[in-house]
């Protein structure tokens, strides 16, 4: 039974691994946004109106209204004094929460054309790939993230996430511990790994990742996603010792 990796992607933003890691994602465009807006208000008064809407972007995404956000986003890039990379993937990471992958893409790919030195845009279009069941070409798209920066966790992440579909277990296996490496308290990443190991049968390494999850954030014992590999491997957990 398939747990955490499901074959439709529809409904990703109500399953838990997709939206803790795009949450991550954004939070990692957000603070590059800021610091680059800050840096252009300091030199350039005419860059305050595209910061005005960019932070209204920003906040419409944490609000969870996509729709708004990327009309806010493409207010914010038609006033700034240049095209901006991190803005653009930004409205792109908008664009996915609305599952609209073909404008996703669109604007990572402008993204990496602008910026391809940045890893950020690269791995976003990882996950977009990802999403939309294209496998091999999001583990090429991380792997190019990995080669610009090669401590990215959400680029181990999407990795990970493709190879689990594609039957690599091991390998997301390993994906997703390098994830945990550089950010050990993401639950997401945790019950990532969990429930590979649950299909690679290691009982007490699955256990570990899940009871280490519920430590950092009780509620996600209640989970969607929790109750489906309760009902799955339940008995099968239970018989490991607690950590």
């Amino acid at each position: 039974m398939e747990i955490l990796f499901e074959p439709k992607v529809g409904a990703f933003e109500k399953t838990l691994w997709a939206a803790g890691a795009l949450a991550a994602a954004l939070a990692v465009a957000f603070v590059v946004l800021s610091a680059r807006a800050r840096s252009q208000e300091a030199v350039d008064p005419h860059a305050a109106g595209a910061a005005r809407y960019r932070r209204l972007a920003e906040d419409w995404v944490q609000k969870g209204k996509a729709l708004p956000a990327v009309d806010a986003y493409g207010q914010a890039l038609r006033l700034s004094p240049q095209p901006d990379p991190a803005l653009i993937s930004a409205r792109g990471d908008a664009w996915m929460l609305l599952r609209r992958f073909d404008r996703a893409q669109r604007d990572f790919e402008r993204a990496m054309s602008l910026a391809p030195s940045q890893a950020y845009p690269v791995m976003a279009q990882a996950m977009c790939l990802a999403l939309q069941g294209r496998l091999q070409q999001a583990v090429d798209a991380a792997s190019q993230a990995l080669r610009l920066d090669p401590g990215m966790a959400l680029a181990f992440f999407w990795r990970g996430f493709a190879e689990d579909k594609q039957g690599r277990l091991r390998e997301a296996e390993a994906d997703f511990s390098a994830a945990i490496a550089r950010n050990g308290s993401s639950t997401t990443y945790l019950m990532a790994r969990g429930a590979t190991r649950l299909k690679l049968r290691d009982m007490p390494g699955a256990r570990a990742d899940l009871d280490r999850a519920v430590r950092i954030d009780p509620k996600v014992a209640g989970s969607r996603l929790m109750r489906s590999i309760r009902q799955a491997y339940g008995q099968a957990l239970d018989a490991v010792p607690a950590g």
